[in-house]
């Protein structure tokens, strides 16, 4: 049996069928629309060197280039992406941050090397060791940001199509690269 969709979750649907569309449409860039670059900030831990905080600043402002140039969207609010040297610092940093229990913090961080909430990205940093995984990974965890600015709680209603978005826009972003 198909199960019907909301109307508010079938709206979203269609909103981000159309802006997964027009993102993977390769419109050349516009000079005068430009992603607020400035939004997106990286906060080391223990750990992180200036080569790993440059690699994410770059991966973030590719992504925000791209929602820039082929959807027009900039971030309203700053994100904060936080680096943290391995699973432990990960762990404790979602912990911390997203106020949760340990048991929590390790049911929705299983298989994952990022976490997204609200305007805030933390990152296990041993778990991406290439230029190309790490601006797949942060371009695919900006992706939520927007998705949050544009449909707010309703972004996640649509499982697949959240996540599939974000995959699809990470891989452009390094195929742009």
């Amino acid at each position: 049996m198909i199960r019907q969709l909301r109307p508010a979750a079938a709206g979203l649907a269609l909103y981000l069928f159309i802006a997964i569309a027009v993102l993977g449409c390769a419109f050349p860039g516009n000079s005068a629309v430009t992603a607020d670059n400035a939004a997106v900030s990286v906060e080391r831990m223990a750990g992180i060197t200036d080569d790993a905080v440059k690699e994410i600043q770059q991966a973030a402002d590719a992504a925000t280039g791209f929602f820039g140039d082929n959807a027009g969207l900039r971030l309203k609010e700053s994100v904060t992406i936080v680096l943290t040297q391995d699973r432990k610092s990960y762990i404790r940093e979602i912990i911390s941050r997203f106020k949760i229990s340990e048991p929590e913090a390790e049911r929705v961080s299983l298989g994952t090397h990022a976490l997204a909430g609200n305007r805030l990205i933390i990152v296990d940093m041993s778990g991406i060791p290439t230029v190309r995984q790490k601006t797949f990974l942060i371009a695919h965890e900006l992706t939520h940001q927007f998705q949050r600015q544009l449909a707010g709680n309703q972004a996640g209603q649509v499982k697949w199509l959240l996540e599939g978005m974000a995959e699809t826009t990470g891989a452009q972003v390094v195929a742009r690269q």
